[in-house]
């Protein structure tokens, strides 16, 4: 009883609110697995709305390795943050949102055949997943927010030996104006 109510309220979440919500961020191997996902599952409304099966079959057989190694990492994810209700339930999610995108992007049947062409030229998936338009996975990646603590904390360093030193960096004029709201944003 509790697992089914468990798998109504991340229904519940993702039909009101657009993603599931489940952990606050992830590690890299998790985001990586969240993304395969998404291009799979994007790649499976393709192969039915663009009528391009036998592609989607070979884009399978050809990264079966690495697709499963994937759902492996996702179904352990899923599995500790909501369990496997949740895991379904994702990847419902995932492959609605994508037959949304296909009723509305013109351009969806080309990348999805993009996609396809080059899943063919390559045995790397991941080159196959940086050359689509990215999936909105529903979560932060932890490493992201890592590097923009890095680079806040990069920065304020550096204006603090700028200010210690007796200059302020933002009048010195051998390294130019400084502003610290030109901090790198991700």
């Amino acid at each position: 009883m509790n697992t089914f109510r468990k798998a109504c309220a991340i229904s519940l979440s993702s039909l009101m609110f657009g993603t599931p919500a489940f952990a606050a961020c992830v590690n890299q191997q998790d985001m990586a697995a969240l993304q395969t996902a998404g291009l799979q599952q994007r790649l499976m409304v393709a192969a039915l709305t663009c009528n391009d099966v036998s592609s989607y079959n070979s884009f399978v057989l050809s990264h079966r390795r690495e697709l499963q190694k994937s759902d492996a990492t996702l179904l352990t994810f899923f599995r500790a943050h909501g369990g496997e209700a949740a895991y379904h339930t994702y990847k419902t999610h995932l492959a609605n949102r994508s037959e949304i995108t296909s009723l509305h992007d013109r351009r969806f049947c080309a990348h999805a055949d993009s996609a396809f062409r080059l899943s063919e030229q390559t045995d790397s998936l991941t080159e196959v997943l940086d050359s689509q338009p990215s999936v909105d996975t529903g979560f932060d990646a932890c490493y992201a927010r890592e590097a923009r603590a890095d680079a806040d904390r990069d920065s304020d360093r550096a204006q603090d030996r700028a200010t210690y030193r007796g200059r302020d960096s933002a009048s010195d004029d051998r390294d130019g104006p400084s502003n610290r709201d030109d901090r790198v944003r991700w």
